[in-house]
């Protein structure tokens, strides 16, 4: 072989394996870019679910307390005998 083939299969070599180690590096950056895009989605929809958690104790706080005001109403409308308010107290329960 001649000294320039020899250099030019070297270059050639050298050019492959700059390519090869390019190609690698592209999909490692890849791989992490998802790996941290799949991290992120969760971590948003962890965040979500413990929102709507919650809401929903809020929500459920929120209906005890009416209930227990609306049994203490309905407890004093017995006690005076006020039968209207004594209604329109049971409709409210049956609503909540």
């Amino acid at each position: 072989m001649t000294h320039r083939r020899m250099v030019h299969e070297l270059v050639v070599e050298i050019r492959k394996l700059r390519r090869q180690l390019q190609r690698s590096q592209e999909r490692e950056e890849s791989a992490e870019a998802e790996r941290d895009r799949i991290s992120e989605r969760a971590q948003r929809e962890a965040r979500n679910r413990a929102d709507e958690v919650r809401r929903l104790q809020d929500e459920a706080d929120y209906r005890s307390y009416e209930r227990d005001t609306l049994m203490k109403d309905l407890e004093k409308a017995r006690v005076y005998g006020d039968e209207w308010a004594e209604q329109r107290t049971l409709r409210k329960l049956k609503d909540l």
